[in-house]
């Protein structure tokens, strides 16, 4: 016999609880057997606080996802700044005869090998280390640096600044969304289970397959058991029942 199976994510708890009370108010309306009034009246209450957690749970995970999203972006092109400007600083090196010691102005060793960029702040550092080693370079008699050029890179490192600086904002919006609707899970599995206690009570004659398909309208699961065939659709016949044409 397939197995009842409760919700587990608050998605399928909201729905669950969503179906029972829009399906219990056409039952109880037309006389037929359901969950008692003061359930539904429950349930009804709770929704109205749970669902605007939900939604609001929902909404900080896509601001969250957004704002990773954008500095990820925004790192992306900041890290393609910095590494063009070690390149054309050596080539330009390399091309003009100036001495190693150019490098280390920037944050380069003298060999010439650029520093491995493993964080966000390696990349913030590396670009910082560029901009006042120009004013170094400038004072050292060397011309300023082109394709990129600081002015062009100044403001790709206040973006990539600023992008970096929402995630944790957006993180903080998404933890204390998550606090809230845990507070009201238990809550929500309880009311759940008070529909199935009520429904098992008024549905106990009734056929276990039917009463199975009429727990689903108020939003129950089942999975069948390992090698159990699962409930037929209202209407359809079970395979295991159809007779087989001669050959």
């Amino acid at each position: 016999m397939p197995r009842y199976q409760a919700p587990t994510s608050d998605e399928a708890r909201l729905t669950a609880l969503e179906k029972a009370r829009d399906i219990a108010k056409i039952d109880i309306a037309a006389g037929r057997k359901s969950i008692t009034a003061g359930t539904l009246d429950a349930i009804t209450g709770f929704i109205l606080l749970f669902r605007p957690l939900y939604v609001a749970l929902a909404a900080a995970l896509g601001g969250r996802i957004k704002e990773v999203r954008e500095r990820e972006t925004a790192r992306a092109i900041l890290d393609t700044y910095v590494r063009d400007f070690w390149e054309v600083l050596k080539r330009r090196s390399h091309r003009l005869g100036h001495p190693v010691e150019i490098y280390t102005y920037y944050g380069i060793p003298g060999d010439g090998n650029v520093p491995d960029l493993h964080t966000f702040d390696d990349l913030l550092n590396a670009a910082d280390k560029l901009i006042t080693g120009e004013t170094t370079a400038l004072g050292k008699g060397f011309p300023a640096m082109s394709n990129p050029s600081i002015a062009a890179l100044v403001p790709v490192l206040a973006e990539a600044r600023k992008q970096a600086a929402d995630v944790p904002l957006a993180d903080r919006a998404y933890t204390t969304a998550q606090t809230a609707i845990a507070a009201k899970r238990a809550e929500a599995d309880t009311h759940i289970n008070d529909i199935m206690a009520d429904l098992e009570s008024s549905l106990r004659r009734i056929e276990p397959s039917t009463r199975r398909q009429i727990l689903r309208s108020y939003g129950a699961t089942f999975v069948p058991l390992p090698g159990e065939p699962a409930d037929p659709t209202p209407g359809e016949t079970p395979a295991a029942n159809t007779p087989t044409a001669p050959v």
